[in-house]
């Protein structure tokens, strides 16, 4: 049975949004999350993921035209099918007092006027909202903000040249021929802002290079002394220990043990190695979007002793692993549980001043920077963002390069390690798949200052300790000159 595909809230003061670019055609077949279209809303862009599996049998919206929320966009059903009724624009009643005048869901949209208010059911396809003004958010998609910058274009002269026009590799091919102005001193975005200070004599924004690299604690034997495994990762040249919980209840007694998390802290202190971030991964078994409502409560409320721990051993990062359900069906039900798990752990983080944050991991459910922003655009708060692992992004067919930037500086931490299609573990360094160089240069430019880690899993066996070493130099090398 055909059905509407519409244009839904990604944010949660999103009313309307542009079209920026249809990644799919009439006459595609399509399954569950497959990238529909980007959609420019008041604070970013984003890609609509889809929710029915089908043919594309219709796209009525158009690229660079403005839709409220809700609008039908596209229709979706069997090869052949006659979707002709969903598209009858049935007379819409008149809203009462106070009532949004927003199209819903199966009725067609007319175009925007200049308040932003449809004009009524329209044709069998949705009119163009008339070019950008002055006050409407300006069409650049990350792609061509990125390679602005790298040109050192003026962006106010571009969108001045391009006079409404979409933004478009094109476009910035043929500004430059016309003549542009000279870049700006630096580059675009070099120049401070008005009233901004100048950084301190002596002062400079660090390296990609220079940011730092911790080791994923499960490099090493799990029945080390604390003293010995941060003795160890300074020796190999880390800068910090990255400390993991799992399931097993060794694991687990950490986050209760006042005496382990002091020797923790004293361990942290002699060696003069911060604990930044800590990964969390008790959730696999505990899912935050289980259908099983014990289970789920489970699953929040070691999350939040999760987040004390940190709080208390002084990591500013929690990253947990993206699983609304584990080995097992998941769903829409599934989601709206993790959402609604996730919502009572953030604000628990608030009051401890921890960052959750959602790891691209190797389910369908969240193997992407974009279906990770789907849930940092929806909360919008300062303690949820993103750690991205391009191998898990890799090895589930997807091109770490073209997916990390949609995260832009929501991205607080990269974990590298290699993987071979289907393969996330024990591929060590560059006997994968995985291009490490252009993971880095792409991070390096979208401007990534956050924490990298190493990870690898030693299975409690010391003769593995020396590829600790072996894996610093390695990475220090990819990422040498960013």
């Amino acid at each position: 049975m055909a059905e509407l595909i519409v244009l839904s809230k990604m944010t949660l003061t999103m009313e309307e949004g542009f079209i920026g670019e249809w990644h799919v055609r009439e006459g595609d077949a399509i399954k569950l999350d497959d990238p529909l279209c980007s959609v420019e809303n008041e604070k970013e862009t984003d890609v609509l993921l889809s929710i029915y599996e089908g043919t594309i049998l219709k796209i009525i919206a158009k690229e660079g035209d403005r839709y409220p929320v809700n609008s039908p966009i596209a229709v979706v059903g069997e090869p052949g099918e006659d979707f002709s009724a969903l598209l009858a624009g049935a007379p819409v009643a008149a809203p009462a007092a106070g009532a949004s005048s927003l199209p819903q869901a199966g009725q067609a949209a007319g175009p925007l006027t200049q308040t932003g208010q449809a004009d009524g059911p329209g044709p069998e396809t949705v009119q163009a909202a008339g070019p950008l003004t002055q006050t409407e958010p300006e069409r650049i998609m990350p792609k061509i903000r990125l390679l602005i910058r790298e040109k050192g274009i003026d962006k106010d002269a571009l969108l001045a040249f391009c006079n409404g026009r979409k933004v478009t590799e094109a476009e910035v091919e043929a500004f430059e021929k016309a003549g542009a102005p000279a870049p700006l001193s630096g580059g675009a975005d070099s120049a401070p802002l008005s009233g901004e200070a100048a950084p301190a004599p002596g002062m400079r924004k660090p390296t990609l290079s220079e940011l730092p690299l911790g080791l994923y604690e499960k490099s090493i034997c799990t029945t080390w002394p604390w003293e010995d495994k941060f003795s160890l990762v300074k020796e190999a040249g880390y800068d910090y220990l990255e400390i993991a919980v799992d399931a097993t209840p060794q694991k687990l007694d950490r986050l209760y043990d006042k005496e382990e998390k002091l020797a923790i802290r004293r361990a942290s202190e002699k060696y003069d190695m911060p604990l930044y971030t800590f990964i969390f991964t008790a959730n696999r078994f505990f899912p935050l979007g289980s259908r099983d409502g014990e289970i789920r409560e489970k699953g929040v409320a070691l999350l939040c002793d999760a987040i004390d721990f940190a709080s208390y051993v002084g990591a500013r990062i929690v990253q947990i692993a993206g699983y609304d359900e584990y080995e097992k069906p998941r769903g829409l039900e599934t989601e709206g549980h993790f959402r609604n798990s996730l919502e009572l752990c953030l604000g628990h983080a608030a009051l401890r001043g921890v960052i959750i944050s959602l790891e691209t991991i190797d389910t369908d459910f969240l193997d992407t920077t974009h279906k990770a922003m789907r849930f940092v655009r929806e909360f919008d708060s300062a303690y949820l963002q993103i750690g991205v692992d391009p191998g898990n992004i890799t090895a589930m067919g997807h091109n770490p390069v073209t997916d990390m930037p949609v995260g832009g500086k929501h991205i607080v931490k990269a974990e590298f390690k290699d993987v071979r299609p289907g393969q996330v573990r024990d591929v060590f360094y560059g006997s994968g798949v995985l291009d490490f160089g252009a993971c880095f240069k792409t991070l390096n430019e979208i401007g990534f200052r956050g924490f990298l880690t190493a990870e690898m899993w030693a299975y409690d066996d010391p003769e593995f300790h020396p590829n600790i070493f072996k894996a610093f130099e390695f990475l220090k090398a990819a990422m040498a000159g960013y």
